[in-house]
């Protein structure tokens, strides 16, 4: 048996291909993400360093999860 022939079908695998890429939007946060962090603000009495109604979706999480990581529930 010899593993090193070519299989025909598998010429062009190594070929240059066309990368498809597609950049992800930055959605605003929601307004439940939004109304999480102003209550989570108050409830441990902290003073929120940024913008909530600036943050993306994905930052308004981020930051949600640090304030609990931090501060608890």
């Amino acid at each position: 048996m010899d593993r090193h022939r070519q299989n025909p079908s598998n010429n062009n695998l190594f070929e240059p291909q066309p990368l498809h890429f597609q950049v992800k939007r930055d959605t605003p946060a929601t307004k439940p993400q939004k109304e999480r962090l102003y209550r989570l603000a108050e409830q441990h009495k902290i003073t929120l360093e940024v913008d909530v109604e600036k943050l993306t979706r994905s930052d308004a999480s981020r930051l949600a999860d640090k304030i609990l990581a931090k501060y608890g529930r």
